[in-house]
């Protein structure tokens, strides 16, 4: 499985920052959407959902 970076933003402060997303999660979306939990102090102190589309896309 191939590994994507994608640079993702927290809604609350704005700080930048990556996460790293594999090519076989798009799959598992049986909406074609995948919701991400980032955990607080991964990019920021907060905690937030990035959904992702299946081709990877915010």
């Amino acid at each position: 499985m191939n590994k994507r970076r994608i640079l993702i933003k927290c809604p609350s402060c704005s700080k930048t920052g990556y996460i790293d997303a594999s090519e076989g999660l798009s799959s598992m979306g049986n909406r074609g959407v995948i919701a991400i939990h980032v955990l607080n102090n991964t990019i920021c102190p907060h905690s937030f959902v990035v959904y992702i589309d299946k081709n990877l896309k915010l």
